[in-house]
């Protein structure tokens, strides 16, 4: 009779019952979380280049006590092993996504080895830098990752520098959702919630909202639903993910130091530089030649690959080259030759942009920006559209305009990749060092000072933030310099001066400037820059023949680049290419060569080799004799 003169209360009771009942079961699940860890439910991806292993993210090296390898496809350096810690050694870890992890150039050429080198011998005792950049890690795997790791690594310095990956994972479920605040309420709930992560189908997060599977290779949407409370959830999880850091460098007694993130600021979605030059232009071996005898500075190669082409393209690329080389007379013949076929400025942005340059570079930039003015005034009367502001900030820059450009491609940086690193995050990342009481390097501060014109672009980046084998050169020193600093040693670190003896040291090789990097262990695996030198996705373009120093050389580098510790016959490979190529080589490769043997030979298998070899096995190369010569030659599919 109560409960029915009492309904309201009885569901009250209810209420409270299943309430308490609930929170009896949540600290159940959080008890048991401590004893059986549910994995990293916060880093959980739909994406398929943000999964983690579901292995152990460390495993012993058989063989070797003490040293132990990352998981496969844990980093981007799959042939690392760490091996205990040497007496007096500094020991660095280095986190953060693909710019960190090297795509698209060898192991020894990022960013996190150059600044290795460049510190030894600034301080006493030995320094090993720890790479564990990966292709489109976002902050709460990098998180994960440093949680299960540290603790074996004993990293003294954890110097993070992400920022590329944030809202990537974050726009697709909320696309597969409809809507961003779905998506984020129930990351949230898995996040704060024991008894949902316990629940949790166990690849739900990866899949539709149903929990099929098959959405790992799912692209993020350029316009995603809710863009602002992406981008509003994404920096708040980072500034979780960069506590979590901070707790776990407490732990372990390591520094950690925080960097900001460097972009292209010039960067559009065509991918490279000269994407307006007309027609299939670009796929020319001749006019890729160009480009890049441009970009690093040396005209007289670019102008000897056009040779006789004629057309407007080689009439305005001869006119850049010879301006550059310092021939007036040449340039002027060869531009007035470009802009008499088109007397008047096209009425498309991308014709346009090379008649801009052709004519600040014979009239300069006062006629180019006026012949420009109508066009953006007209423009701006019949298309308003944000997208107009990447075309603006274009045409702006050719015709000389570079101030009003620089502000421009400001604006236009959202719509040309919408997902990476912006001012924003950065201010995030500089108010997190403020907060957390950890140096800064301002890599984003840094590399806009070091633009000539205030913009940030090809002459360091591949593309939005994938740094060229200069930038890797410079961003490693100024990170060398800033750690040095932190360390208290006295000796300099000048990046700039660095940045400057590499440009010079490659244009001086008579060789093929791209190909140069190979040699020297720079670009060993090099798909984006290949693609773009040669116009096809490979890499065994342009070696020579397979028993020429030349191929054996990248040959090497290639092995060097797959081999794994446990593993040890690719070790060996490797050395016999790098061996079989001096004993081919009298000129300039027989240096970096060398370089690369002795490497190795200091290398974990260098045990292992020299029980072959013996001590004096690169004079041994160098005198025709390989102590690792296998039976054949490596052929193409080998490397």
């Amino acid at each position: 009779m109560n409960r029915e003169r009492h309904p309201a209360r009885t569901a009250l009771f209810v209420v409270l019952a299943v309430a308490l009942g609930l929170m009896g079961v949540e600290a159940a699940c959080r008890w048991l979380e401590k004893a059986i860890p549910p994995g990293p439910v916060q880093a959980l991806s739909p994406l398929v280049f943000q999964q983690l292993p579901e292995e152990p993210l460390l495993r012993s090296v058989s063989g070797f006590p003490g040293r132990v390898q990352p998981a496969a496809g844990l980093i981007d350096d799959g042939s690392l092993s760490i091996p205990v810690r040497e007496e007096g050694e500094l020991r660095v870890l280095v986190l953060g996504g693909s710019a960190v992890g090297g795509w698209s150039v060898a192991r020894s050429a990022t960013f996190s080895a150059v600044m290795g080198r460049a510190l030894e011998g600034v301080r006493p005792g030995p320094i090993r830098v720890i790479n564990f950049g990966r292709i489109g890690y976002a902050s709460p795997q990098l998180a994960y990752l440093l949680e299960q790791t540290a603790e074996v690594i004993e990293p003294d310095v954890i110097l993070v520098v992400m920022g590329n990956n944030e809202r990537q994972d974050l726009a697709v479920e909320a696309e597969l959702f409809g809507s961003a605040d779905k998506a984020i309420t129930r990351r949230e709930l898995y996040r704060l919630s024991a008894l949902a992560r316990r629940l949790r189908p166990a690849r739900s997060v990866h899949g539709t909202p149903d929990g099929r599977a098959g959405v790992g290779d799912t692209t993020p949407p350029q316009k995603p639903p809710q863009p602002d409370r992406i981008d509003r959830y994404a920096r708040e999880r980072y500034v979780r993910s960069l506590a979590r850091m901070y707790a776990v460098a407490q732990g372990v007694g390591a520094q950690l130091i925080l960097g900001t993130v460097a972009t292209n600021h010039r960067y559009r979605p065509t991918r490279h530089e000269w994407s307006f030059l007309p027609g299939d232009a670009w796929v020319r071996p001749d006019v890729r030649e160009a480009y890049f005898s441009w970009r690093f500075g040396v005209p007289g190669r670019g102008l000897a690959a056009l040779g006789g082409a004629r057309g407007p393209v080689a009439a305005l690329l001869r006119g850049v080259l010879h301006r550059q080389a310092g021939d007036t007379a040449s340039a002027v013949a060869s531009l007035e030759s470009f802009l008499s076929g088109t007397p008047n400025i096209p009425g498309t942005a991308r014709a346009a942009k090379g008649w801009l340059w052709g004519t600040r570079l014979l009239h300069g930039p006062e006629a180019a920006q006026a012949a420009l003015r109508p066009m953006l005034e007209q423009w701006t009367e019949e298309d308003p559209s944000p997208e107009r502001a990447c075309d603006r900030a274009d045409l702006l820059w050719y015709a000389g305009d570079f101030s009003s450009a620089v502000t421009a491609y400001d604006a236009c940086r959202g719509i040309a990749s919408a997902y990476r690193a912006d001012d924003s995050l950065n201010d995030i990342i500089r108010a997190q060092a403020t907060s957390l009481d950890v140096p800064l390097v301002d890599l984003d501060a840094i590399v806009r000072a070091r633009s000539q014109r205030g913009a940030p672009d090809y002459d360091i980046f591949f593309d939005y933030c994938h740094y060229t084998a200069a930038g890797n050169v410079f961003v490693g020193h100024v990170l060398a310099g800033a750690l040095a600093e932190h360390l208290g040693l006295t000796r300099p670190v000048d990046a700039a001066r660095a940045e400057d003896a590499f440009r010079r040291g490659w244009r001086a090789r008579d060789t093929d400037f791209v190909d140069f990097a190979r040699w020297v262990g720079v670009s060993a695996d090099v798909p984006a820059l290949a693609a773009l030198r040669y116009g096809e996705d490979r890499i065994e373009h342009d070696v020579g023949a397979m028993d020429g120093a030349g191929a054996l050389a990248f040959a090497g580098n290639r092995l060097r680049d797959r081999a794994s510790v446990s593993e040890l016959p690719w070790f060996e490979a490797a050395a016999s290419s790098w061996c079989a190529a001096l004993g081919r080589e009298a000129g300039p490769l027989r240096e970096p060569l060398t370089e690369n043997l002795n490497r190795v030979l200091r290398g974990p298998a260098g045990n292992h080799l020299l029980t072959i070899a013996g001590e004096s096995a690169v004079e041994g190369c160098l005198a025709g004799h390989n102590p690792w010569e296998r039976d054949a030659l490596p052929s193409h599919e080998d490397i």
